[in-house]
């Protein structure tokens, strides 16, 4: 009786994992040639290929990347992100920020620092990172401007790389933080950890077939690999207190700064009010501390007809929402500069 158990039990599992396997191939073919989906020829996302930087976290990988939709993306030597006619000792514009500065989910010459460059003569180094949050960007910064000539840091961020400054693991891997002691903020370094990739880490993210059916049934939780920094202070105001000593920083170097706060599709298309109010007591912040920012909410709300975004209601801002902000930078350049 207990070895046909045993035995029924063992069938059982790989009756189970043959399934899944099965239904994960399926998965894959379908997306590969009926959705066209790179990345479902892979494990890992090419796009996210990342070195461990023991300050950091983690920094784009060199090479020349192909993305799910078949986007090229081009890192070189120091993780930025080229562009046709780039030339890194002719720029002297220096973009940080999170996936929306990066151009995540589009080719290279449509992400924004393309288009500043070509269209509005913004001559530009793109060190903006997927996955980056505030305290990221800043940190990041301040290494380049150590040498190279920069007179201006345009930070381009999501309202997600504000909200980032309170983790301290995000998609499994480990990343710097700001402790809040009541008087001052403490850095705390990532230290080196051994990574491949900056997202998707885990087993369980690597599978389409789970992912989708986890997000399907509510339970998209499990699929979080992400640790929280425990401290009082609201993240937007973190975000805001890392910004005021980094512009600080800055105005000693006679270096320029601006913040492109990038909306996103839940504060544009799904009117998520609780986030677009936390995301504006930012902004509030931001002009209490005298740090310059350009809002694109009302420009992309009042284009809200129009495919912003790469899943309309989610994702990553598409070519037709760059256009539109990098116009509207260029405008609000000329005026205030």
């Amino acid at each position: 009786m207990t070895k046909n158990f045993f035995f029924s039990l063992i069938f059982f599992f790989i009756l189970i994992f043959t399934t899944l396997v099965s239904l994960e191939f399926a998965s894959r073919l379908y997306l590969y040639f009926v959705k066209n989906n790179y990345c479902a020829k892979t494990l890992n996302f090419e796009k996210y290929e990342s070195k461990a930087d023991e300050l950091l976290g983690y920094i784009p990988k060199k090479g020349s990347k192909i993305g799910c939709n078949g986007e090229k993306y081009t890192i070189n030597n120091e993780g930025f992100r080229t562009y046709k006619g780039f030339n890194p000792s002719e720029s002297n514009h220096l973009i940080i920020g999170d996936s929306f500065g990066f151009g995540d989910e589009l080719d290279d010459s449509e992400a924004l620092s393309y288009l500043l460059y070509k269209d509005y003569d913004i001559k530009n180094i793109n060190a903006a990172v997927y996955g980056y949050g505030v305290d990221q960007m800043t940190l990041r910064a301040l290494e380049i401007i150590k040498n190279k000539e920069i007179s201006k840091v345009i930070m381009i961020t999501s309202p997600g790389g504000i909200d980032r400054v309170n983790k301290s693991v995000r998609n499994n891997v480990k990343k710097p933080f700001y402790l809040f002691d009541g008087k001052k903020l403490v850095l705390n370094k990532p230290g080196y950890q051994k990574i491949e990739n900056a997202t998707r880490n885990s087993l369980i993210n690597k599978s389409f077939f789970i992912r989708f059916s986890l997000i399907k049934l509510g339970m998209s939780k499990y699929l979080v690999n992400d640790e929280m920094v425990q401290d009082n202070l609201p993240y937007y105001l973190k975000s805001c207190k890392i910004l005021e000593n980094f512009q600080e920083k800055l105005n000693n170097k006679n270096i320029n700064f601006d913040v492109v706060l990038y909306r996103d599709a839940g504060e544009i298309i799904r009117q998520k009010k609780e986030q677009k109010k936390l995301t504006d007591n930012f902004l509030k912040c931001l002009d209490e501390i005298n740090v310059k920012y350009l809002d694109t909410y009302e420009i992309l709300r009042s284009n809200k007809d129009k495919k912003l975004f790469i899943k309309h209601n989610f994702g990553h801002p598409t070519l037709v929402s760059n256009l539109i902000v990098s116009k509207y930078f260029a405008e609000y350049t000329k005026k205030n500069w």
